[in-house]
């Protein structure tokens, strides 16, 4: 176009590449790119997978459904086994219950006598008294099995007591019952039905009597079980209560022979501290007296390594280079605007010889 001058200017590549950190940062992020791609595979070929899975398994859903009808009607099968069970197991749990009861009543005392022999082994090992604290670990172990033993006795022989005195009893009536069963239709033929009716009632009458004494024996045999068992408890528990209180006397005498030396500890640290305090005034006053001194010599203006003269030195350093950089950037601004001038000087040269040329032409 008439009356435009243009002006193209290339610069020559110097080797310095504005970007130092591009190929790092591109292999980089290449790198993160190749691990998110793949994982994306390992996605979706699991997801194909699954898909796979459940298009090739549908076919086997009606056997699943047969496999649970199946176990359904086994479980109906089993039902009344597992309710037979049930009824066998309950009366037994109902007779075990007051026996776990019986056992817990009669532990109740050794369990608190055992908490008091563990608090006075942990007194006896505070006071440094270790053969003691062995002496009361081996009362509580004999405490604790004689207890349970005795417990243990009393709850089985109750058990056994029971059982054998109800089979006894049970046993007795039903050979009887069985026995008047057998003779009675041949007793019947000869004493005639008057006189039957009288036996039978005191065939009645003898088999409530035989029950009755076998329950008043067994809860005799009981009672008697449970005396014997609670005295034998009674004299455990008092013997080891007076060893107890025995040992106890003894714990305090142990007790100034520990507590000594942490005496000793406070008496001499107590004559100690005011000299350490003498010392601790002296450190100080040294400190003090070292930090008004380099206070003194690091912010006094006339030194040389003072904090003034060495801001100062900085100050004219920083002033020096601004002036080296206004200047230089004077001499590249004077150069930029010649060659501006001479390239519009060169292009208007140009358009001359052109006009010239169109001209003579």
């Amino acid at each position: 176009m008439a009356g435009t001058s243009i002006i193209e200017v290339r610069v020559a590549g110097t080797g310095t590449d504005v970007n130092p950190g591009g190929s790092s940062g591109s292999s980089g992020s290449s790198g993160l790119l190749g691990a998110g791609s793949k994982l994306g595979i390992l996605a979706g070929a699991a997801m194909a997978v699954v898909g796979l899975l459940k298009d090739m398994l549908w076919v086997f859903k009606p056997v699943l459904n047969v496999l649970k009808m199946i176990a359904r009607t086994l479980g109906l099968f089993l039902e009344p086994i597992a309710q037979l069970l049930f009824l066998l197991i309950q009366p037994l749990l109902a007779f075990l219950k007051p026996l776990t009861m019986l056992f817990r009543a009669m532990m109740a005392p050794v369990m608190n006598l055992l908490r008091q022999q563990s608090a006075v082994m942990s007194q006896q090992m505070g006071a440094g008294d270790y053969i003691g604290a062995s002496q009361t670990g081996i009362d509580m172990i004999g405490l604790a099995m004689g207890g349970f033993f005795i417990a243990m006795a009393d709850v089985i022989g109750t058990m056994l007591i029971n059982i054998v005195g109800n089979l006894l009893k049970t046993l007795s009536i039903s050979l009887i019952e069985g026995l008047y069963t057998l003779i009675r239709p041949l007793l019947d033929v000869f004493l005639g039905n008057k006189a039957m009716s009288v036996i039978d009632e005191s065939v009645t009458t003898f088999t409530d009597s035989l029950s009755t004494s076998f329950g008043d024996g067994i809860t005799y045999a009981t009672e008697s079980l449970h005396t014997g068992t609670n005295e034998m408890m009674n004299a455990l528990i008092g013997y080891y209560t007076t060893k107890l209180a025995e040992t106890k006397t003894t714990i305090e005498t142990d007790f100034p022979g520990v507590i000594a030396p942490f005496t000793d500890v406070i008496t001499n640290t107590a004559e100690s501290v005011p000299g350490q305090v003498t010392i601790m005034e002296t450190n100080i006053n040294t400190a003090l007296k070292g930090i008004s001194t380099d206070t003194t010599t690091y912010m006094t203006a006339g030194g040389s390594s003072s904090i003034p003269s060495t801001f100062s030195s900085g100050l004219q350093l920083m002033e020096l280079s601004m002036q080296v950089f206004a200047e230089s950037t004077v001499e590249y601004g004077t150069k930029i605007a010649n060659a501006l001038s001479s390239a519009q000087s060169s292009a208007s040269k140009a358009r001359a010889v052109q006009i010239g040329l169109i001209n003579i032409g």
